[in-house]
């Protein structure tokens, strides 16, 4: 029997994804596709996970039962998430937004340049990074840690404008000098 095969019928409850180390994560079951699946988890909000990866997937025997009333309460409050056939398309749906690949020592964040069938590439920071999707074990959207990180961040995005408006006026000055 397939992975997919065993995991289907857990679509809707508590799940743990990769039972140690930093690609764990505990949440709710939301879809199954070719080569992937998405879990909800309250940290990270929804990952998906390549399951070429994935080593073990596991459910507490007593959450089951909890878990699909636990769902209804909270499904209203719940963030929306991608479906797809397959982890490409995935990749496809999350273009351009801000996302984070796998996680610790393996952590890359920036926005999702372009996909292609055997890489993405990815704008971090002053770097265009490629990736090969063999070696993507998660994708989640990157969101800031709390309120404060998004305030240095606006304050950031204003000494960035600035930056841009004075690289902007010198280059004019440039094109002005060699004109003349």
């Amino acid at each position: 029997m397939k992975m997919n095969d065993r995991i289907k019928g857990m679509i809707g409850t508590t799940v743990k994804v990769q039972h140690h180390g930093p690609d764990s994560v505990t949440g709710e079951l939301l879809h199954l596709g070719t080569d992937f699946l998405a879990v909800r988890s309250d940290k990270d909000g929804v990952v998906y996970y390549n399951t070429q990866h994935i080593k073990s997937v596991s459910t507490p025997i007593m959450a089951r039962a909890a878990t699909s009333s636990q769902t209804e309460n909270t499904s209203d409050q719940a963030e929306a998430y991608f479906t797809a056939e397959n982890f490409v398309d995935i990749l496809r749906q999350l273009q351009y937004s801000r996302i984070k690949i796998n996680n610790g020592p393996d952590k890359v964040e920036g926005i999702l340049n372009g996909i292609d069938d055997d890489a993405i590439s990815l704008v971090a920071k002053d770097e265009l990074i490629h990736l090969a999707l063999f070696h993507i074990k998660t994708v989640s959207i990157w969101k800031e840690k709390n309120e404060e990180n998004a305030e240095t961040d606006d304050n950031d995005e204003k000494k960035d404008d600035q930056e841009l408006a004075k690289n902007k006026k010198d280059a004019n000055k440039k094109v002005e000098k060699e004109q003349n």
